[in-house]
């Protein structure tokens, strides 16, 4: 059975148009920080061990991200606890042996649990519940990963998972900042089949080949644009300006993946969604509040179970503290399995 809960309406959330009222957190990332760091205690009790499995996407679920309260933190520090009890290497073993079974096996890491969950959620909604008839649904799936639904199309971007066949099925194309592997889905882009795959490395006829290339699948435009990625590898990322032109809206993504500098991110306008690296170089500070200047802002690039705990797994802590510094725009930091309808 699936998880369908609704998805988040940004525009139930009281949030005006071009201007936003920062939304103040109880508490402190230092806190949070604090409560993340124990491990789950591990229990004999059958009864705890099988809370202890239980996936807390579940409850994290019912909460909203746009209103980051004690409840909501107490989850996210126990995602974190999950999170920091899972090595990088047993992340990259259970993604090389899953195949297509969604049920991780006992001896998985427990954060698996919510890996598998968070897809079986998204999964079930775009099975059963109708299509937005305006606006947008952007699903966040893993990472950087989100699953974008309009009223005519199914669309990623940098999905990695190990659902791959399923989510090939799902999407009308898929769009790839870069080729590193927590953005990248070799297995997937297989699965995809004839269906359009954009990228700047994968030899295809969708491949972008030139500092800025445009395309447009159906209602819905692209403007690809080179940029550094950090500030180590030149021309290594595309950024993508999407246009929805089959929303009422005509709702505007704009997804950078690992970009790390705002000079090199320059948008035809401010777009609806700006979704950054929340730790790659990137003065996102200054994007929101002075070049870009989003309506929404989602805070991306968390808990990526790929890298080792100790460098580049940023934490749940750093991406409230970073929303909260953040004046002008709303900045929310979604998490996997989660629904934002933007309209």
């Amino acid at each position: 059975m699936f998880h369908m809960e609704q998805c988040i309406d940004h525009k139930d959330m009281n949030i005006p148009r071009r201007r936003f009222l920062q939304i103040p957190l109880s508490l402190t990332a230092a806190a949070l920080c604090r409560a993340c760091s124990p491990r789950d205690t591990p229990s004999d009790s059958p009864k705890e061990r099988a809370e202890q499995d239980a996936s807390p996407l579940a409850e994290l679920h019912k909460t909203s991200p746009y209103v980051p309260d004690p409840r909501r933190r107490e989850i996210l520090a126990q995602i974190q606890r999950r999170a920091d009890a899972c090595e990088n290497t047993e992340f990259e073993a259970y993604c090389a042996n899953a195949q297509s079974s969604n049920t991780p096996p006992a001896s998985a890491p427990q954060i698996m649990r919510d890996f598998e969950y968070a897809f079986e959620t998204i999964a079930g909604k775009l099975a059963n519940k109708p299509r937005p008839k305006s606006g947008a649904r952007l699903y966040l799936l893993y990472n950087m990963g989100y699953i974008v639904q309009t009223p005519t199309t199914t669309f990623g971007i940098d999905i990695v998972h190990t659902q791959t066949e399923r989510i090939a099925e799902l999407l009308d194309f898929l769009l790839i900042t870069h080729r590193h592997a927590d953005h990248y889905s070799p297995a997937l882009v297989r699965h995809m089949g004839s269906k359009p795959v954009v990228s700047n490395f994968i030899e295809n006829e969708f491949k972008q080949n030139s500092d800025t290339k445009n395309y447009k699948f159906g209602g819905i435009d692209i403007a690809a644009t080179l940029t550094h990625h950090g500030s180590r590898l030149p021309k290594f990322n595309s950024t993508f300006e999407i246009a929805c032109l089959d929303t009422a809206e005509k709702i505007r993504i704009l997804h950078v993946g690992d970009a790390g500098k705002y000079e090199q991110i320059k948008p035809s306008r401010s777009p609806d969604v700006f979704i950054p690296h929340v730790s790659v170089g990137l003065n996102i500070k200054k994007c929101a509040e002075e070049t870009i200047k989003p309506r929404l802002l989602f805070m991306s690039h968390l808990l990526e179970l790929g890298h080792p705990t100790y460098k580049w797994r940023h934490p749940l802590s750093l991406g409230l503290a970073k929303c909260d510094s953040i004046k002008g725009t709303a900045a929310i930091m979604p998490f996997w399995g989660e629904c934002v309808e933007v309209g």
